[in-house]
């Protein structure tokens, strides 16, 4: 899953400003979900104003990245 995630954020990276990468893309820490028996990648979020954030402003370009 880490592998996974790097591999996302160097596409995001071409897409986004260098800010919005370092403030809130790269503090997301990838989690392996096979121990929970759940297929896909879970990030955390180092706050509760970055996870809003992420969401709105992210998430569906991620979702696309990852598809």
């Amino acid at each position: 899953m880490i592998d996974l995630w790097r591999r996302c954020l160097e596409r995001l990276e071409g897409e986004f400003s260098p800010e919005d990468i370092h403030t809130y893309l790269k503090p997301l820490q990838p989690v392996d979900t096979t121990l929970d028996g759940v297929d896909g990648l879970r990030l955390l979020a180092p706050n509760a104003y970055t996870l809003d954030h992420v969401q709105a402003e992210f998430l569906p370009r991620i979702r696309t990245v990852l598809g």
